[in-house]
């Protein structure tokens, strides 16, 4: 399912150069490997860092971003794939490389990964409340759970009223659920004005 709680998350692959996959690194740059293993995230943006400011060289660091990222994850080298996840972020537009870390894990199958990073992000207080909640959702979602992803949404609009993320969110869920037609209504009852989505008529007139 399509997420559009972090749309700029799962939408990295605008950044980067056509024909270039999340997994592999673009032609002609150095790959994952024993030795980049090895180095911090750090060392893998000083070598991207000299790339003229193009386009394409934008979409060079993006891909490569995404593959040290990854790589890290699937070793658990949780600090050094987060570095490369804020710096990802950075190139992005996203505000919390968090986010980017959280559905690449989710990404590739690793849930308890997605409830690692989210549980050490509460404990530093790095989300706020309604972010919480949107990442527990998606782990829900991600596990087929709609019922509780859609329990925990609307908690997280009833405490936080005026935060049109859950709000976005809820109605993909019901959306996904083949409830589109009572999307308004849920909205409306929870209070606060109801978010526009595309989906939910299209939904509708299928």
């Amino acid at each position: 399912m399509p997420n559009r709680v972090f749309p700029h998350a799962v939408r990295i692959d605008r950044l980067m150069a056509p024909g270039i996959g999340t997994g592999l690194a673009p032609t002609g740059m150095e790959i994952w490997g024993p030795q980049m293993a090895q180095q911090s995230a750090f060392d893998d943006q000083a070598k991207l860092s000299g790339a003229a400011a193009t386009p394409h060289a934008q979409a060079d660091k993006a891909a490569m971003l995404q593959v040290v990222m990854r790589a890290h994850l699937l070793r658990g080298a949780l600090d050094n794939a987060r570095a490369a996840a804020d710096l990802l972020a950075q190139l992005a537009g996203q505000p919390k490389g968090l986010f980017v870390l959280f559905e690449a894990a989710l990404d590739l199958d690793q849930v308890q990964l997605a409830r690692t990073i989210l549980s050490e992000a509460e404990g530093k207080g790095r989300v706020t409340a309604h972010e919480t909640a949107l990442m527990r959702a998606r782990i829900a979602q991600t596990q087929g759970d709609m019922a509780a992803a859609k329990a925990i949404l609307v908690s997280a609009i009833e405490a936080t009223p005026d935060e049109v993320a859950p709000r976005r969110a809820l109605a993909e869920v019901m959306v996904a659920i083949g409830t589109a037609a009572d999307t308004r209504t849920v909205l409306n009852h929870l209070g606060g004005a109801t978010t526009p989505t595309p989906n939910a008529t299209q939904a509708k007139t299928d």
